[in-house]
């Protein structure tokens, strides 16, 4: 599993997967290459979480001091409302 944040994963959602299995290889052999013998990658998998309209990039998480902080679960799954309480869409 592999981790693009910021500008680029907005970049990478736009690469083909020959173009981005090349460059993830490259990263790897980059950081790990000395370490680990790094095998040619059958597929890549991305997110489309920047272009989804419903995300746009973020993502929510609990962490272990939620609930103490009285955030639960369901909170996070609740739709962001604007003031006459209709869903915010954008």
């Amino acid at each position: 599993m592999s981790w693009i944040t910021g500008p680029p994963a907005k970049f990478m959602e736009k690469m083909n997967s020959c173009d981005l299995k090349r460059d993830l290889t490259a990263v790897l052999t980059k950081f790990l290459g000395g370490i680990y013998e790094i095998p040619r990658l059958s597929d890549v998998t991305p997110t489309k979480w920047y272009a989804n309209p419903l995300t746009r990039g973020s993502y929510s998480f609990r962490s272990m001091e939620s609930e103490a902080k009285g955030v639960w679960a369901t909170q996070l799954a609740e739709p962001v409302k604007d003031h006459s309480g209709k869903p915010v869409n954008n």
